[in-house]
């Protein structure tokens, strides 16, 4: 054997001993059929993938198609298969399976369930109703609103479906830096318990309190770990798609600062309210004292829109934005999930041009193409509500520009920058998750057989 043919040798051995040591997921799905040729390529790659995993999740950015993927995903699983979804998106889902794939799906707002018809669907909130037994295959619509359960709920659903067999969640990219979403994931789907997924890769980082980092030697070996599990695309071609018919149109923002009312603030010892940083009490007081200046202002770019879409964060501001835009649906929290649901359809349906709500609300799932206008009336520090929230127009399928209109009182720079901030951690992490996959398509041919080279022989005292 030549010098060259020793150092590839050697090379391919470590190669598969690295292969060896990988922790990767079990795969418990089923080989997969002939799928529906209205799928794209895309589509159809990480749905024969994810009937192939058998419990796995599709982080797929807004307009790739979540639905027919799950829809196409379900329809293949040997049994009764329940999809959970958040409130209005249940029809939304019904009418797009039967369009686009010819699939009957069951909406069920009682618990019942059709043995002609495989496929339920229903929102979280009706889960109690069910015998969850019956099911050989869940859905989980929109996954990481999880994180804006209790939980008790999140633990609930963990419980709930532990022995279903087949398990598929689906959601956008992950939020920047939020691994307990992706360990919420983990767990639900039966990979590793979140506890093991912390200790394993992750360190408490003692400068925040709360805060898990990832330590240093493990954040290759967790991106591929996580591509194990969980297939990630902002875009057809991180899946092996063509982007040509999947080209997001323009965006734009646009800041409008409201003057906050300075004043002594004793309990923060600042002369003014507008510092660097605000605490939860400063924004709530800013808020208070700039809503009709906010509201005004959301009122008269709202109404110069033929159609548009006001985010709002408290029920003061929800109600005086209704009653000041003409032509508008108000949704809220209270409003009983029968209500909210038609109230969403309408806007959705385009029966009424504006809507006026939160993004805890109507901030997932919801396909609102028909709509580039966004007005964000407040804003918080969360960057997935408002991530979220301008996915609801600006997505696939777009066909105009989409302006973002953001209204902050002066004292609210600090929000806005750390918004900006986030955007560039989240484009961060899609990053690592997209690489990793890659890397899993690249190498996931690989077999490394069972070879034994070393014979052993028992002692006397076990042979006899």
């Amino acid at each position: 054997m030549t010098k060259s043919e020793k150092e590839n040798k050697a090379k391919i051995e470590y190669a598969a001993f690295l292969q060896r040591k990988t922790i990767k997921a079990q795969q418990t799905g089923i080989t997969p059929p002939a799928l529906h040729r209205g799928l794209f390529d895309f589509q159809r790659n990480v749905t024969e993938w994810a009937l192939q995993t058998g419990r796995a999740a599709l982080f797929l950015d807004t307009g790739l198609g979540k639905t027919v993927c799950q829809v196409e995903w379900a329809r293949h699983i040997p049994g009764k298969v329940l999809i959970l979804a958040p409130v209005a998106v249940a029809p939304q889902t019904v009418r797009e399976a039967h369009e686009k794939l010819g699939v009957m799906i069951h909406h069920s707002r009682d618990g019942s369930t059709l043995d002609r018809c495989p496929i339920t669907i229903t929102n979280y909130e009706r889960l109690h109703l069910f015998d969850v037994t019956q099911f050989h295959g869940v859905v989980l619509d929109e996954s990481s609103i999880l994180k804006s359960f209790s939980g008790k709920t999140t633990r609930m659903l963990c419980d709930l479906f532990k022995n279903t067999p087949f398990r598929l969640a689906c959601s956008a990219t992950p939020a920047p830096n939020d691994y307990m979403e992706l360990g919420n994931h983990c767990e639900f789907l039966g990979v590793m318990p979140r506890s093991q997924m912390l200790a394993r890769f992750f360190i408490n980082d003692t400068s925040d309190t709360g805060t898990w980092r990832l330590k240093g030697h493990a954040v290759q070996p967790f991106w591929e770990w996580v591509a194990t599990w969980a297939a990630c695309a902002q875009k057809p071609s991180d899946a092996g798609g063509d982007d040509e018919r999947f080209m997001l149109p323009p965006l734009t923002y646009k800041i409008h600062t409201v003057e906050s009312v300075m004043k002594p603030d004793i309990e923060e010892g600042l002369l003014f309210s507008g510092g660097g940083s605000l605490s939860a009490t400063n924004i709530h007081a800013d808020k208070r004292e700039t809503l009709p200046q906010r509201v005004a202002l959301a009122s008269s770019l709202a109404t110069e829109a033929s159609s548009a879409i006001i985010w709002c964060e408290t029920n003061a501001e929800s109600a005086a934005l209704a009653k000041a835009i003409p032509d508008c649906v108000e949704v809220v929290g209270s409003d009983d999930p029968d209500d909210k649901e038609e109230k969403l359809d309408r806007f959705t349906m385009q029966k009424v041009p504006r809507i006026v709500t939160k993004s805890s609300i109507a901030g997932f799932g919801l396909n609102w193409q028909h709509c580039n206008r966004v007005i964000f009336a407040s804003l918080s520090y969360s960057f997935e509500s408002f991530y979220q929230a301008i996915r609801r127009s600006w997505r696939f399928g777009q066909k105009r520009p989409v302006h973002v209109d953001v209204i902050i009182a002066s004292s609210e720079q600090s929000i806005w920058r750390t918004i900006r901030e986030k955007m560039d951690a989240h484009q961060e992490m899609n990053e690592a998750m997209r690489f990793a996959q890659f890397d899993r398509n690249r190498t996931q041919a690989i077999k490394i057989p069972y070879n034994p080279q070393h014979k052993t022989e028992l002692p006397t005292w076990i042979s006899k």
